[in-house]
């Protein structure tokens, strides 16, 4: 499951380490470096987990000057050639670079090529307009693939030579104190859960999949490299969020919103399983019914809530909106542009004939407001610091006056919770209110779209005639401004209104089917339509048959190939030539040939006349494409596909979707993860309601017993946690084998003893990690952390997954808990006295019912 985890650190130049060891241990590899003792470091007994890696320079001259190697010791002897003193006589080692690692999608959520995107686009945002070095690889370390980073300090000129150290690169450092005593204290920086969550979670969106990238928990765990302080700090960890969601509901949804809009159930369900063996459903459900949280259909199942927020955040929301859409009469106003100088300019043109009165700035960082304070006379600048004010108190705390211009610079970069209370504010005290945008940010789509809303209807960007129409539109339509996007892609001739019928593809025409549901029917009905055009293709099917082929037909592969490891998932390829004798067919991509066995990838490889919008991501082929707009929640993902592909691509948008140009944006808008509460649909959740009715007649308060409440936490992956959550008879196993294996139980020696002669390797696994044993299965490169000084580059231990375990293997363990309940229950545990303590047997008669409740200690 795709987390948010990142972590920056600093390498240090010292007699031992520097960025030569850095980037060999991150490459696995041996870097020869005369200043190091022996002359070199070697890391190559740690090969094999590294699947990509790459060099950023500048300038593309550049890159026959350095490859990984000779960067780190040109990077190294940059700093060094700055150092005065012996570096071993210095109480503070030089920075040589920065470090960052950052948590990836596992191989099942996401391909090679779908992580490198992420990996490249975390740098791109990071590194910005600066001229700084950055090495960049992954890691597959099983299920915990992982990104590290090496930025260098110090920018590169064109000739290859480092100069002056960039100190405010990642954060801007102040100093306060006496000149005796200096105390440093960070201000502004990069949030880096955040920009990890925000970067993939945003992919995700473009890909047009369902992919919901882990919710930072409410209270978040400390990251540690020691594994001996695991067991308690996870215990402690699992408490802490039990409590807060076991709580008022309020309170929960507010912290998960982290100041959006709304939040998807998906993301709540995504918690919840974190600690209960059932998924928490009871929990969920008892939020969805809160009368303190208003819930939001899912646009394909107006039954079911999709999304969720609190009333509070709802209100404020809404009246925000009524605010900015009161064009003409609003105190409102916006600028947007590229990038941060056209909307300076613009902004000073809004504040040309303002009042005298000083105009107020207010950014999230004071940085952002430098370039927009050098054009304005006398400006007061603030740092919007207004969570959970009232309007009365944030008119006081800025010193809202009638007639105040009021800007904010980089509009983009505020959440929409404080943006609404300002803009209630400044309604409220007749204060003008200037909404700066760049819309080089990319911000708006899965947060932050109150200030994209705000710029989409209040402002009209200034598109120079040079510029393409595509590329504009999809900087827009990445920033959030949607209508501003598809009056462009109808003036293009890019969108159709109406259905597909009447339109013949070409023999190199793809269509795109943004609703996975109806690919099959979809590549049915093209398989006709190209038998017009003398192309054959084969039917979708679980496995190709070879003899279904024909010379110059187009396939794209759903997993890696087993004959041919060059060709990833993801990957589109024209059959050049067959040979049936053999099944070995000679195959085209990338403009170059490559062979691959049908025999051995018969399963991994489908038809390509009707692709999803994620395998048109990756389309690089000289192809025309035909896009169907069918499924509402993946209008905006098609429109930017479309804008991706300016050449030869047509979408047509279904008459239920949309029939005019209007109705298209606000159909778009929905779309949205980030839509705000009046583009949604408010509902109540189906399913919520009858369970909630059934706890009328299916409650019982179980006794609590302190901390023996607490459950301990389960080291299976969730694909394990959502096959426990059907069988309750498993479920009520696990608690059972928890508490057997538990030191507070005097006959756990005896159980485990039996335990692990009679059950499946998994439930053995489950024995030791209960009673305290180390578990098999975790990746062993914390075996040398105590020795190697680089080892914590990598993931923290508390982030490691189990070996990937085989369906079968689950079912043995889902059979093993089950019959241990079933054992149980019969008295067959009669060598070991008194096994269960009475509120364990209440525990076990009340697992019998249909639907599990908080009281019971069914979470793990």
């Amino acid at each position: 499951m795709a987390i948010p985890y990142a972590r920056f650190t600093i390498v240090s130049l010292t007699e031992l380490a520097g960025a030569t060891t850095n980037v060999a241990y991150i490459l696995r590899d041996r870097i020869d470096d005369p200043r190091l003792p022996g002359g070199a470091v070697d890391y190559i007994h740690l090969a094999g987990d590294v699947s990509y890696q790459d060099v950023w320079l500048p300038d593309a001259h550049l890159v026959s000057h350095y490859d990984s190697a000779s960067l780190a010791r040109a990077i190294d002897s940059a700093e060094l050639s700055k150092v005065i003193k012996p570096l071993d006589e210095r109480q503070r080692p030089p920075q040589a670079g920065f470090a960052l690692v950052v948590a990836l999608p596992a191989p099942h959520e996401a391909s090679l090529h779908e992580a490198i995107e992420i990996t490249q686009r975390i740098a791109l945002h990071v590194r910005g307009s600066s001229r700084l070095t950055i090495h960049l690889a992954i890691h597959e370390a099983g299920t915990n693939r992982h990104a590290h980073y090496l930025f260098s300090t110090r920018p590169i000129d064109a000739n290859g030579e480092f100069g002056l150290k960039q100190r405010d690169f990642v954060a801007r450092v102040r100093h306060r104190g006496d000149q005796a005593k200096v105390k440093v204290e960070v201000k502004e920086g990069i949030h880096w859960p955040n920009l990890s969550w925000e970067t993939q979670q945003a992919f995700f969106v473009e890909l047009g999949t369902d992919l919901i990238v882990d919710p930072i928990a409410p209270s978040p765990m400390k990251h540690l490299t020691d594994r001996n302080e695991l067991p308690a700090a996870r215990l402690d960890y699992g408490s802490a969020n039990i409590d807060i969601i076991q709580g008022p509901p309020l309170l929960l949804v507010d912290g998960l919103l982290r100041g959006r809009s709304t939040l998807p159930v998906a993301a709540v369900r995504q918690l919840c399983g974190k600690f209960f063996v059932d998924g928490g459903d009871s929990h969920i459900d008892r939020i969805l019914m809160s009368k303190e949280i208003v819930t939001y259909a899912d646009l394909r199942k107006p039954s079911t809530a999709a999304f969720v927020t609190t009333k509070p955040v709802h209100d404020l929301l809404t009246l925000a909106t009524e605010i900015l859409d009161q064009q003409g009469q609003s105190t409102v106003v916006a600028a947007t542009g590229a990038d941060e100088p056209a909307v300076v300019v613009q902004i000073a043109r809004l504040c040309e004939n303002a009042s005298a009165d000083h105009p107020l700035l207010l950014a999230e960082a004071l940085s952002n407001c430098e370039a927009t304070a050098n054009v304005l006379s006398n400006p007061e600048t603030r740092l919007l610091r207004i969570d959970g004010l009232e309007s009365t108190a944030i008119t006081d705390a800025l010193a809202l006056r009638p007639g105040r211009p009021v800007i904010v610079p980089h509009a983009e970069l505020i959440e929409d919770q404080p943006l609404a209370s300002l803009i209630v504010a400044a309604k409220k005290a007749g204060s003008r209110l200037v909404l700066g945008h760049v819309q080089g940010a990319q911000t708006g789509t899965v947060r932050r779209q109150l200030a994209a809303y705000a710029a989409d209807v209040l402002a009209s960007p200034e598109i120079p005639a040079e510029q393409d129409a595509s590329d504009v539109a999809g900087r827009l339509l990445r920033a959030g401004l949607v209508r501003h996007a598809v009056e462009l892609m109808v003036r293009g001739g890019f969108i159709a209104f109406g259905d597909r019928l009447d339109h013949r593809p070409h023999k190199l025409e793809f269509i795109v089917c943004d609703d996975p549901t109806r690919l099959v029917s979809t590549h049915n009905v093209a398989r006709g339509a190209y038998g017009h055009s003398g192309l054959h293709y084969a039917p979708i099917a679980p496995s190709i048959v070879q003899d279904a082929l024909s010379v110059g037909e187009w396939f794209v592969t759903t997993d890696k190939l087993v004959s041919n490891e060059a060709i990833e998932c993801g990957e589109f390829f024209q059959i050049a030539a067959i040979d049936r004798a053999s099944g070995v067919t000679d195959v085209m991509i990338w403009d170059e040939r490559q062979v691959i066995d049908l025999k051995l990838d018969h399963a991994h490889i489908q038809p390509a006349a009707a692709i999803s919008l994620r395998q048109a991501f990756g389309l690089t082929a000289p192809v025309q494409l035909t896009i169907e707009a069918t499924d509402p929640r993946r209008v905006w993902a098609a429109l930017l596909l479309a804008a991706r592909y300016n050449d030869g691509v047509k979408i047509f948008v279904d008459p239920q979707i949309a029939r005019n140009q209007l109705e298209l944006v606000e159909a778009a808008r929905r779309s949205l993860l980030a839509a705000l509460p009046h583009q949604r649909t408010q509902c109540r959740d189906a399913n919520a309601d009858a369970s909630m009715l059934g706890d009328q007649f299916f409650w019982e308060e179980l006794p609590k017993n302190g901390k023996d409440s607490t459950p301990a936490p389960i080291i299976a992956s969730q694909e394990v946690r959502n096959r426990l959550a059907y069988s309750a008879s498993a479920r009520s196993g696990l608690n059972l084998l928890q508490d057997l294996c538990s030191s507070r139980n005097p006959y756990c020696g005896s159980f485990r003893e039996r335990a692990l002669d009679v059950f499946s390797p998994i439930t053995k696994a489950f024995v030791r990690h209960y009673a305290g044993e180390e578990v098999d299965g975790f990746t062993a490169r914390h075996k040398h952390a105590q020795s190697d000084p680089d080892a914590d580059l990598d993931l923290p231990p508390d982030l490691d997954e189990p070996t990937n375990w085989t369906i079968w293997e689950v079912q043995l363990f889902i059979w093993d808990l089950s019959s241990l309940e079933l054992e149980v229950r019969l008295g067959r545990f009669r060598d070991l006295p008194n096994p269960l303590v009475p509120w364990q047997k209440a525990t076990l008669r009340h697992n019998d019912r249909r639907h599990n409740r908080p009281g019971e200690r069914d979470m793990v």
